[in-house]
């Protein structure tokens, strides 16, 4: 599979999460932790990442997701409403740049800017992610730290 279909297939992924939402309309979404954190790189925050809580065993729904602002902070949502389900999750964090490190053009899909993910399969790939994470009941802080060095 070439870098260009598996950063389309990626793309594709978490513009489906975020359609989705959390699974379920209306009256059969499970209630909703409101849960923020901080993904930081290298001691550094990661502005500008989509960050996926996907479920794992028997965690409700279809998951959860953000975006980090420049400071790395995120606030994860699920059918535009704030929060995530209690349970375990699985969490990929990805984040694409141009070859010369800058962020690709906002117009643009990034698999068709030239764009390739700049983080380690360990974060950035649903299969290989070895990020795994607790929303607790109540909700809090949880902060992701990643290295690539």
């Amino acid at each position: 599979m070439s870098k260009a279909t598996a950063a389309r297939g990626l793309i594709l992924g978490f513009l489906a999460l975020l359609l989705i939402g959390c699974g379920g309309s209306g009256g059969d979404l499970p209630p909703l932790q409101p849960v923020s954190g901080t993904v930081i790189l290298d001691g550094q925050p990661l502005k500008g990442a989509a960050v996926e809580f996907v479920p794992i065993g028997t965690t409700s729904g279809t998951g959860a997701s953000a975006s980090t602002g420049p400071d790395g902070k995120f606030a994860l949502k699920c059918q535009g409403r704030d929060g995530a389900p209690a349970g375990e999750y699985r969490v990929v964090i990805s984040k694409e740049v141009m070859p010369d490190g800058s962020d690709p053009p906002p117009d643009v899909m990034p698999a068709e800017s030239g764009a390739q993910q700049m983080l380690p399969p360990e974060y950035s790939d649903y299969e290989q992610t070895t990020i795994k994470k607790t929303v607790a009941e109540g909700g809090g802080t949880i902060d992701i730290e990643l290295t690539t060095k």
